[in-house]
C-alpha cells in the first residue's frame, strides 16, 4: 500500500472521553468514507482502560487517543499496549490540545499528533499520515520506537 492510496481498508478505533471528539471524529470518518476512504470504526472508547482492552482485541491500524483522559492518560495507554499486545501494536494518533512539544521528543513515524479543536483537514491529514507510515513501517521497528519514546517520556518508570 502506498501512502497516497485512500481505499485500501484502515481498521481504527476511537479513544476520547469527550463525546463531541468522539462524534466528530465518526462524522469525519463518514465525510473520509463519502469521498472514497475505507475506514472502519473497530471501536469507540470513553477512557483508556476500554482502549487498551479495545486495542488488544481488535488489533486495528490505527489508534487515534485522546492524550488527556482522566483514568489513564496516552503515555499509559502505549505502555500499557507496548506489554500487553506488542505484536498488534497500532499506529498511534493523540488527539491533544496540548502542543506536541509538551508531549516530549517523538519519532513521527511512530506517533502523530491531531490537535484539537477537531477539523476535518486535520483529520484527512492525521489518516494519510498514519497510512504512510504503516505502509513504511519495518516489523517490529513500531514497538522499537514505542519503547523508545516510553523511556524518554518525562513520565518514565511512573
Amino acid at each position: 500500500m502506498s501512502g497516497t492510496e485512500t481505499n485500501q481498508s484502515l481498521r481504527v478505533v476511537l479513544a476520547d472521553d469527550e463525546d463531541i471528539a468522539r462524534t466528530l471524529l465518526r462524522a469525519y470518518i463518514g465525510a473520509l468514507n463519502r469521498d472514497g476512504a475505507s475506514i472502519e470504526i473497530a471501536g469507540a472508547c470513553i477512557n483508556g482502560h476500554e482502549a487498551v482492552d479495545t486495542v488488544c482485541r481488535e488489533h486495528p491500524d490505527v489508534l487515534f487517543l485522546d492524550m488527556s483522559m482522566p483514568d489513564m492518560d496516552g503515555i499509559g495507554v502505549v505502555a500499557e499496549l507496548v506489554q500487553k499486545a506488542p505484536g498488534h501494536l497500532p499506529q498511534i494518533v493523540f488527539v491533544t490540545g496540548f502542543d506536541a512539544g509538551m508531549v516530549g521528543a517523538m519519532d513521527a513515524t511512530a506517533l502523530h499528533f491531531l490537535k484539537k479543536p477537531l477539523t476535518r483537514d486535520r483529520f484527512a491529514q492525521a489518516v494519510a499520515k498514519a497510512r504512510e507510515a504503516i505502509a513504511q513501517r519495518a516489523p517490529g521497528e513500531l514497538l522499537e520506537k514505542l519503547r523508545a519514546w516510553l523511556a524518554a517520556s518525562p513520565r518514565a518508570g511512573h
